[in-house]
């Protein structure tokens, strides 16, 4: 009798065609594009790091330098202020040179960004040059510069391994939250309206379409925020209790007081852009059951953007990126944990929230104006 059960739900699911495509199909293909793009962002980066490192060079042994771009692998770039355009990305390492107090001969410095990815590979690619240099046939006198060369990084080490953990975390988290949040209310506010049978009287109510829309996606949202409150604020608590757990243990975590208020603007729109997409499907569904089953793809939208912004160098971002909506704002939010504030791409990722939000809850309104969306058994 267990197995006749058993068989019998399995043939109710395998005849909701749509759950069978939205939960299988959609998965299989979804990652697999996020992976695609993932490996064309890889493969740059990889091209970069064999030819076209871009490098603050400043040496005076003449000899290293011209070995260093016979190379080939490295590209000199000029800069006002070196520091700077590491922390920003335009440059990936700063080759200088220092003399200590306590010593007659200078010693060769190389610097990274250890909050970049790219940055310290170069700083390993271009330490291997040095290296090369030093031991091709050079005898001990003749070992002068590169006899000494030391490797530093341009935040201290327990604050740059912080601000990288940092970077993983708090994008994915945000994305993921703030699509699995507003589902149970959003569910309700119309799709379980219709399956209880009180739709038709809410609209019988001196209401216009648009108030109802506005007030219903209102209250969606606060549930939205509340609910990723609520995650993230648990996390904390977490790490809290066992820095451990999350590998922490020995590193600082920290982020400026503007990076983290620009950090809750965009988690907002984030929110607003995947409540307002559950809340058309809520619209659209027969029932509280159906609206759980479609908002399946959200859910995995949010998780393969998450995914896929930790693993993009916030430093080092395709312009393409730039325009996919949830990734790019998933990659604003990594650049602010950094302290970088891109203010064309900040506008540009609050562009296509607030536009894919108006265009979620205008599909609301207009469905709300048709009969046949209203009467849906």
């Amino acid at each position: 009798m267990i197995f006749a059960v058993f068989r019998k739900e399995v043939t109710d699911i395998s005849r909701d065609r749509r759950a069978l495509v939205i939960s299988v199909l959609i998965p299989l293909i979804l990652f697999p594009l996020s992976f695609f793009a993932l490996n064309v962002n890889l493969k740059k980066t990889a091209r970069s790091l064999e030819g076209g490192i871009p490098a603050y060079i400043n040496i005076s042994d003449s000899s290293l330098n011209a070995f260093i771009m016979r190379d080939g692998r490295v590209t000199r770039t000029e800069s006002p202020d070196p520091s700077a355009d590491l922390a920003s990305g335009r440059i990936a390492v700063v080759i200088d040179e220092i003399q200590p107090p306590d010593m007659k001969q200078k010693i060769l410095r190389i610097t990274a960004d250890n909050t970049s990815q790219y940055s310290l590979a170069a700083c390993d690619v271009i330490h291997g040059i040095i290296v090369k240099y030093d031991t091709g046939g050079k005898t001990a006198d003749e070992k002068t510069i590169t006899a000494a060369v030391i490797r530093q990084t341009l935040t201290e080490g327990r604050k740059g391994a912080g601000i990288m953990m940092l970077q993983v975390l708090i994008p994915m988290l945000i994305l993921v939250f703030s699509a699995t949040a507003p589902m149970a209310v959003a569910a309700d506010l119309f799709a379980g309206e219709r399956e209880r049978c009180t739709l038709e009287h809410l609209l019988g109510l001196p209401v216009s379409g648009g108030e109802l829309v506005a007030g219903k996606y209102l209250a969606a949202m606060f549930a939205g925020i509340t609910g990723v409150i609520s995650f993230m604020s648990g996390i904390v608590l977490s790490y809290l209790i066992s820095p451990e757990v999350f590998g922490a243990a020995g590193i600082t975590i920290s982020i400026s007081a503007a990076s983290a208020i620009w950090v809750i603007l965009f988690s907002i729109l984030i929110i607003m852009t995947f409540t307002a997409a559950e809340f058309a499907i809520s619209v659209f569904s027969r029932s509280a059951r159906e609206a759980q089953i479609l908002f399946i793809p959200v859910v995995i939208i949010g998780m393969a953007c998450g995914h896929t912004v930790t693993m993009i160098d916030a430093k080092r971002i395709s312009l393409v990126f730039r325009h996919v909506p949830m990734i790019n704002s998933g990659l604003v939010i990594k650049e602010f944990v950094t302290g970088i504030f891109s203010w064309q791409y900040m506008a540009v990722s609050a562009f296509w929230c607030i536009a894919l939000s108006i265009m979620f809850l205008y599909s609301c309104r207009f469905m709300l104006a048709r009969e046949k969306y209203i009467f849906r058994v």
